[in-house]
């Protein structure tokens, strides 16, 4: 029984946890994966960026550990930098990126969970209501 516990508690980072890549050469690490809520680590380097999208129920807060990050929503850009954080309201159209030299690093916290609530702007119907 104290196995589980310990096993369900168990310290997480990038080096122990699941990887993916996304977009241009950007990457990610589920550091908390499930249906409620997700935290993900996510990479990008220099000149990369996001799909315009938005989440029809998910809120998300974007949290800056190194570099600088830029995310646009509903066409206003904000500059967040070492230690910002902001969050991004359900059915806000929104874009990362890392429009700077230097890489960026910055963590992800979606509730609930937002990859089955991702809708790409270029994918999107025209009935669609924001």
């Amino acid at each position: 029984m104290q196995k589980q516990t310990k096993d369900k508690n168990k310290v997480v980072s990038i080096d122990n946890t699941e990887h993916f890549v996304w977009g241009n050469r950007c990457d990610g690490w589920w550091l908390k994966k499930s249906n409620g809520f997700t935290v993900i680590e996510e990479t990008m380097p220099p000149g990369s960026l996001e799909e315009k999208h938005f989440h029809r129920i998910t809120e998300q807060f974007f949290y800056v550990l190194e570099g600088t990050l830029c995310i646009e929503i509903n066409n206003e850009e904000y500059q967040l930098q070492n230690n910002q954080g902001m969050a991004i309201p359900a059915k806000s159209i929104h874009q990362v990126f890392n429009k700077s030299k230097d890489p960026a690093r910055f963590l992800v916290i979606s509730c609930p969970d937002s990859h089955e609530d991702r809708v790409n702007l270029k994918d999107a119907k025209s009935d669609v209501i924001y």
